[in-house]
């Protein structure tokens, strides 16, 4: 059990669009301001863990599902990337028109992120067992995950938060804002390879 929520913590902390999403959200607007986005994403991972647990519906038998997925979160991710490249380019270097996402923001970005869905079963047929699928156990290890992901993106939150002074500096924004919407557009061809083109195969 503990090597499963350690694995949890591991994906949970390394880079991907929530992240790069809450550090840039933690540069431009400081710590407090990401908490409605990060509690979104771990309201989003409890309620699917639970419900895929439960129903026990493996996602990845579903290749139309993950195909549809994939493609609402790849155009989704395409324009969260055309965003920070645009602020890149001085555009909209002036922050005081732009918001920092929310509660409803992190949600949305949940449900259309494929890498989420598969994740999101592969744990789910990793923690329950069909012999120990009770409500109540499943709605107390899906509990566990809230503060795991909380802590984990409140660590790149208050990493940008942190970074915050450096970001007065054009040449350090640019490189940022550009850096990661390379990084989001490399998780498209990741979605695309992985989950677009092996369906019509």
């Amino acid at each position: 059990m503990l090597k499963l929520l350690i694995f949890i913590f591991i994906a949970s902390i390394t880079p991907g669009p929530n992240n790069i999403l809450i550090l840039s959200d933690g540069l431009r607007f400081g710590y407090k301001k990401t908490i409605p986005f990060n509690l979104g994403v771990c309201f989003s991972a409890f309620i699917g863990l639970f419900l895929i647990a439960y129903t026990g519906k493996d996602l990845t038998k579903y290749p139309t599902f993950n195909f549809f997925i994939a493609i609402f979160g790849s155009l989704y991710l395409l324009y969260l990337a055309y965003k920070l490249f645009i602020a890149g380019t001085g555009l909209e270097m002036n922050f005081t028109h732009d918001k920092e996402r929310g509660f409803i923001n992190a949600v949305i970005l949940q449900f259309v992120n494929p890498k989420l869905w598969i994740f999101l079963t592969t744990t789910a047929f990793l923690l329950f067992p069909e012999n120990n699928r009770t409500p109540l156990f499943i709605g107390f290890i899906s509990l566990l995950t809230i503060p795991i992901n909380f802590i984990s993106l409140s660590v790149w939150a208050l990493l940008g938060d942190k970074l915050k002074h450096w970001f007065e500096n054009i040449i350090f924004a640019r490189f940022f804002y550009w850096t990661n919407s390379f990084i989001l557009l490399y998780l498209v061809y990741d979605i695309i390879k992985h989950f677009i083109i092996p369906y019509f195969k």
